[in-house]
């Protein structure tokens, strides 16, 4: 049986309520990028970034720092189409070499939709066929890659114009209704103590009800990014990711709890 405590929303606000009456505290996991997180969920005595609230269901818990544009996780989501695109394609004829394993390739891209990325990546969301892909244009390939670029200008001319990593709108939606569904988000101030960082927990604010069209309009701000993180023998995953502190646009229900 789980020994994971179960909130009311009343009770969750006198307890957030209580942790932000603590005043400073100092990070938890200091080595950890997501210790904001991992401290505000010591402190409310939880072991995953879950909380189960009865009559409302289970609420994802996130943490930011207010003053970072830093990227955080919404979702892990392979593209739809090509399957399993970035094991069969991307990283063995896309890859570079990976800067520290000698032998190993690598495709780690941080790809928005308002620039293009140094290796000539944009991201494109496309009403009229109703997808999010990954556009290229070798034009944009920094001289810097010139090395990388006459690799690509070796490949076959259709595995350069047909790839099109996509992700399905109706793929997307099915997505963040089931992860992005229910959010609790807590917003803290930061500060270094004698050589520590310390958090003030000063706002949180229970989401409700994303959209798709919120989420794509986000993805044409430049506010969520598509993340690709594979390297020879391991694929960490493609993630949608978003700058904190830009939760709430998602939504279209808000309720402040602190």
């Amino acid at each position: 049986m789980s020994s994971e405590p179960i909130f009311t929303l009343a009770n969750l606000k006198e307890k957030l309520q209580a942790i932000q009456a603590l005043g400073w505290v100092p990070n938890a996991r200091p080595r950890n990028d997501g210790g904001v997180g991992n401290t505000l969920e010591d402190l409310l005595g939880v072991k995953e970034n879950n909380l189960r609230i009865p009559d409302y269901g289970e609420y994802e818990l996130k943490a930011q720092r207010r003053e970072t544009n830093s990227l955080i996780t919404l979702f892990h989501c392979e593209p739809t189409t090509p399957r399993r695109v970035v094991a069969a394609k991307l990283l063995p004829f896309w890859g570079w070499k990976h800067q520290k394993i000698v032998g190993a390739l690598s495709f780690r891209q941080t790809i928005s939709s308002t620039r293009y990325t140094d290796r000539g990546f944009t991201v494109v969301v496309d009403r009229a066929n109703q997808e999010v892909r990954i556009h290229f244009d070798m034009q944009m390939i920094d001289p810097r890659h010139g090395e990388w670029r006459s690799q690509i200008f070796s490949l076959p001319s259709d595995e350069v114009s047909l790839l099109r990593p996509a992700w399905t709108f109706h793929k997307l939606e099915q997505v963040i209704t089931r992860k992005l569904g229910n959010v609790i988000i807590v917003t803290a101030d930061t500060r270094r103590s004698s050589g520590r960082e310390e958090f003030l927990y000063m706002e949180a604010r229970l989401l409700q009800k994303p959209t798709l069209d919120r989420f794509l309009n986000a993805i044409e701000r430049d506010i969520i990014l598509v993340d690709f993180d594979a390297r020879t023998g391991h694929n960490h995953g493609t993630k949608f990711r978003i700058r904190q502190g830009n939760w709430e646009i998602l939504y279209e229900e808000q309720l402040k709890l602190l």
